[in-house]
């Protein structure tokens, strides 16, 4: 894994990867429980770092998010992360802590986007007004050039005349769900705006 460059003063997350000490496959299950992390911030020594549910989380096959506070990272230069534990391979992290003022962010161009169009009405043809049309991103998580993207529910409603539209980014796969119409799909958002009812 790369190494990581945090800025100075703030609060972020740095990603371990541990292994199993017999096996040396992935350690998965994990719990803050199981393991003990320790901080050492420039030449200084190595000090326990509190580990509860909220800042130890198992991502995935033996990735692990370890969330930093802004006193971890008040430090200028390379700070270091020592993971042990009873089932897991000894594993450090080492990385760069910087001054913000020299991080230089590079611009991101945001993703395009196209519209998802469509009309809800009632079983006695009137619109049905009001009516709660929500996309979610699926397979997470989700990368596009520069960024990543949340599978936070992207949600409207209809307006009077029963109509709705809603911006997806072209090219991620989503669920649509209209509630009122007992509708769900998966759908791979395509590169042109469309009506949703008109997908083959």
């Amino acid at each position: 894994m790369a190494s990581p460059v945090l800025a100075q003063n703030a609060s972020t997350t740095v990603v371990l990867y541990l292994e199993d000490l017999v096996t040396g496959n992935a350690a998965i299950g994990l719990t803050f429980a199981d393991v003990s992390c320790e901080l050492r911030k420039g030449p200084g020594s190595f000090v326990s770092l509190t580990l509860d549910a909220l800042n130890f989380i198992e991502i995935n096959q033996g990735f692990y998010s370890l969330s930093l506070t802004a006193a971890n990272t008040d430090t200028l230069g390379v700070f270091s992360i020592r993971t042990l534990g009873g089932t897991i391979r000894p594993a450090l992290l080492s990385g760069l802590v910087v001054s913000v003022s020299s991080i230089t962010p590079t611009p991101i161009t945001p993703p395009s986007t196209v519209a998802m169009f469509g009309s809800v009405f009632n079983s006695n043809g009137t619109p049905a007004a009001g009516a709660s049309v929500s996309a979610r991103i699926l397979s997470q998580p989700t990368i596009v050039p520069g960024m990543a993207l949340t599978n936070t529910p992207l949600v409207t409603r209809t307006d009077s005349a029963g109509f709705f539209s809603l911006s997806l980014i072209e090219g991620v796969t989503v669920d649509v769900f209209i509630g009122v119409a007992n509708f769900r799909r998966t759908i791979s958002v395509p590169g042109t705006s469309f009506d949703l009812f008109d997908l083959p």
